[in-house]
């Protein structure tokens, strides 16, 4: 995954644009779980039956995880709904009303 991804993903929440900062969010989660699962299966495995590296292998698994779970939380986000303002009942009935503006109730 280049760096150019995260950084458009960033860019593309700067100017709004969910459904593209949705969609590269995505992507890396899928692209990173499938490095973290070589790195699981392989390398920790590994590295865990060497002492020196073994107390630092769980901690690195739980951040991988929780790494993924963010990210595929946030490639799930979806925009808030804009808030649609209706005209009150009162100020309908004032535009429809027949009577002279300065008559009208308020």
């Amino acid at each position: 995954m280049p760096p150019t991804s995260v950084c458009e993903a960033v860019r593309a929440i700067d100017r709004g644009d969910v459904g593209r900062a949705r969609h590269l969010l995505g992507e890396m989660a899928t692209e990173l779980a499938a490095h973290w699962q070589g790195e699981e299966t392989g390398l920790f495995r590994v590295m865990a039956r060497e002492e020196m590296f073994a107390e630092h292998i769980a901690p690195l698994i739980r951040q991988l995880h929780e790494m993924g779970e963010l990210l595929a939380a946030a490639s799930k986000v979806h925009r808030p709904r804009p808030v649609r303002r209706h005209p009150s009942r009162r100020q309908t009935a004032r535009r429809h009303s027949t009577e002279p503006a300065h008559i009208r109730r308020i």
